[in-house]
């Protein structure tokens, strides 16, 4: 059994009576309650508890993306696991993940998962959610009804950058790209709504 450490980074200031003056935590909350100042803290905190998570012996620490929201400040998982990738040494690097559907092209996470790879030395652990609708459809404006066709179509072209050899064309309904190449990192596993785990070859 493997023991991972997740942190969803909420903002810990919230007022003591947002419940009762506010409608949600998501999407529509004000952007007067959030303090840059006190920000600035908070995410270095979260990165120090991350940290000390991998220095305790977890096997994995793990990140994650939302938009709009009170309770997770991580609109991008890759910039926090860029940086733990060069403050951590032992620990996996689970990123769970980049929602696929609202990356144009999303050949830009192949690239940013394998710089991270590589960066780490081999720890990543890839994930591609579906993402909520609160993130993809309310807070990014996706279509719900092509949402999961995005997703997998992305899907298959990551992974198809991650595997190929040689420099190939991609011609799908919403992404088409004449050249796709990325240099490929070493990861061991790959979390995704379309297969769950499954194991990359070296």
């Amino acid at each position: 059994m493997k023991q991972l450490w997740f942190h969803l980074m909420p903002y810990t200031d919230l007022p003591d009576d947002f419940r009762d003056n506010h409608p949600s935590v998501w999407v529509d909350v004000h952007s007067s309650l959030f303090d840059p100042r006190k920000a600035h803290g908070m995410y270095n905190d979260f990165m120090d508890e991350l940290e000390y998570a991998a220095d305790c012996g977890f096997d994995g620490i793990c990140v994650n993306e939302h938009h709009s929201n009170g309770y997770g400040l991580m609109p991008s998982p890759n910039l926090i696991a860029s940086s733990l990738a060069r403050r951590t040494s032992n620990a996996a690097l689970c990123v769970m993940g980049n929602s696929l559907a609202l990356y144009n092209p999303p050949t830009r996470v192949a690239e940013e998962f394998a710089m991270i790879d590589c960066i780490s030395g081999g720890r990543l652990i890839a994930g591609f959610p579906v993402g909520t609708p609160m993130d993809t459809c309310y807070a990014y404006g996706q279509n719900p009804s092509m949402l999961r066709e995005r997703y997998l179509e992305a899907h298959d072209l990551v992974m198809k950058a991650w595997k190929e050899k040689e420099t190939f064309s991609f011609n799908g309904r919403y992404n088409q790209q004449r050249y796709v190449m990325y240099g490929q990192g070493q990861f061991k596993m790959i979390l995704t709504h379309r297969s769950g785990y499954q194991a990359v070859a070296q």
